[in-house]
């Protein structure tokens, strides 16, 4: 393939016009002509088209060498350079100056010689029409006027070899790229009904090629009764307008198989740019890409991780199935309004700040955190999309209560190793060492605790503690009265009597105060506060030999 780096304007139009092999046969005949108009008996000659670019190229000619025709030479040693956009005349050419050193002249085989230049429009000079003889010859002002004239057709007959040249391989590049893409074509003429579709677009609605009714509605009669009613909303609306359409529609095969199509096209004013005359349209298959996207769109809904998907606007655009039983709705009351209306308080917590960041950075953003309004906490992870968002969300409550009761129980047993250890080496007496149990569960279990014998039947304070050392009196002071004239004993009697954990789980202060017989031991419970407590039995060999009554604040979560 020939380039035009570093040719004149000139060089570049002459390219374009070069035809393949370098010789164009239809050029002939007006060389001919040429010849016969310009030969005398006395002083024949021979006629020839040169186009130059770099180099000359011999297009077409009469009464030449065998050979000459369609070879190239060096420009410079042509007589059509010398020509500047207008006619040579040269009658005597070993005398002229202007040619009498170059080649064809030394060499004898040109006397005499007229030629034209060949221009195309914007003016650019692509070469000459020439006619030369051996012997010298006075050219009349007729010669070179019936020569200008040839010069005309043959540049309308080079442009026209360059278009057809053009058009040719515009064709064939649109039939391979439409091979390659399986695409199919069609032209309707609207006031007639008449379809004209190629064999591709046949084939892709199951019809052999060239057996397809040449009217709209028997040729589309396969198309979806289902997908119908949008594909002529469509088309219309482009009739009307003499626009374009879009659309996509299913077409039963008659196998019973289905096929998915994508169409587009454009409707034809006529000449007097009123109403469409014509629609022009191209389809292609897209069963693949629509079976890929059904399967996508069943495995997303079916999913056990609940999905969503934002628009720009922060607006639902689809949520599956395990979204609907997370969020408690249906995707039918939630498409289309936005995410901070359907969850309030929803923008100022952390899923606000991290969604936003997702779409502001494009990087996908993965973290834990607690919705309040739900109660519920949600393991999420926010991928930006189309200037959206994908939102994948699971609730990981369930697991986040077992992994907390796991460290729960393996804090117990760390802690009840840490008891086990340091009244095995402290060698206590019985009394004693359960006394030192309430400083070893403190703070672990409780933000203080009483710990009681019982013997006899009755029960008795042996030892206390709290987390802080300034309220250490007022459990002493409590531990010394709350036995004073009390009847009711209430969690620690029931821990006692049934061998259970007895639990209060709230409000623990205004329960406990009016059991208490002592005036003392109600104001240094009122300091205290406790929120919640729950009284552990303690057992020996069987027996029952005292309770545990662990206390926590509003500040720690309830005991269970």
């Amino acid at each position: 393939m020939r380039t035009t780096d570093g040719l004149t304007a000139d060089g570049v139009a002459a390219a374009r016009l070069l035809p393949p092999g370098g010789h164009l046969a239809t050029l002939d005949r007006l060389t001919d002509l040429a010849q016969r108009l310009l030969s005398t008996p006395q002083s024949p000659v021979a006629v020839q088209v040169s186009l130059l670019t770099d180099v000359q190229t011999v297009a077409a000619g009469t009464g030449l060498p065998a050979g000459v025709v369609g070879a190239q030479s060096p420009a410079a040693d042509s007589l059509c350079t010398v020509a500047e956009r207008g006619p040579l005349v040269v009658q005597d050419a070993r005398s002229d100056a202007r040619v009498a050193q170059l080649a064809p002249v030394t060499s004898g085989a040109v006397g005499a010689y007229l030629g034209v230049p060949l221009t195309v429009d914007g003016g650019d000079v692509v070469g000459a029409l020439c006619a030369f003889g051996p012997a010298a010859r006075a050219w009349t002002p007729q010669d070179v006027a019936l020569l200008e004239e040839l010069a005309g057709a043959v540049v309308a007959q080079l442009e026209l070899q360059a278009l057809t040249v053009e058009f040719e391989a515009s064709r064939l590049r649109w039939e391979m790229a439409t091979e390659a893409a399986e695409v199919g074509s069609f032209d309707v003429d609207l006031p007639t009904g008449r379809l004209d579709w190629d064999a591709r677009m046949q084939t892709l609605f199951g019809y052999p090629a060239g057996s397809v009714q040449s009217d709209v509605e028997g040729g589309f009669s396969r198309i979806h009764p289902h997908d119908r009613p949008a594909l002529d909303q469509a088309v219309g609306a482009a009739i009307q307008t003499c626009g374009a359409f879009r659309a996509e529609y299913r077409v039963l095969l008659p196998d019973g198989d289905q096929r998915w199509l994508s169409a587009r096209g454009r409707a034809l004013a006529g000449e007097d740019g009123g109403a469409a005359v014509r629609l022009l349209g191209a389809a292609h298959d897209v069963t693949e890409m629509h079976t890929a996207r059904e399967q996508a769109a069943r495995l997303v809904e079916t999913m056990t991780t609940g999905f969503a998907a934002i628009d720009g606007q922060w607006r639902l655009t689809y949520v599956n199935r395990t979204a609907e039983r997370i969020i408690g709705t249906t995707a039918a009351e939630v498409i289309g309004r936005e995410l901070w209306e359907l969850f309030p308080g929803l923008e100022d917590t952390d899923f606000g700040e991290r969604y936003r960041h997702a779409r502001q950075t494009g990087e996908t953003v993965e973290f834990e955190a607690y919705y309040a309004h739900l109660g519920r906490w949600f393991e999420v992870r926010a991928v930006p999309d189309a200037g959206g968002l994908a939102l994948y969300f699971l609730d990981v409550t369930a697991r986040r209560d077992d992994r907390a009761r796991a460290e729960a129980a393996t804090a117990r047993l760390e802690l009840l190793s840490l008891v086990s250890a340091e009244l095995v080496a402290a060698g206590l007496a019985v009394e004693d060492a359960v006394a030192r149990l309430a400083e070893l569960v403190v703070p672990g279990l409780a933000g203080w605790c009483v710990v009681s014998l019982i013997d006899d039947e009755q029960i008795r304070d042996v030892g206390s503690w709290h987390r802080e050392a300034s309220l250490r009196p007022v459990v002493e002071s409590y531990v010394s009265n709350r036995l004073d004239g009390r009847v009711d004993l209430g969690a620690v009697q029931r821990a006692w009597k049934t061998g259970r954990p007895a639990v209060i789980v709230t409000r623990a202060t205004d329960v406990v105060l009016p059991t208490l017989g002592s005036e003392a031991a109600r104001t240094s419970l009122s300091q205290l506060a406790p929120e919640s407590v729950v009284a552990v039995p303690m057992t020996a060999r069987g027996q029952i030999t005292g309770t545990l009554a662990l206390c926590r604040g509003a500040d720690r979560p309830p005991m269970s």
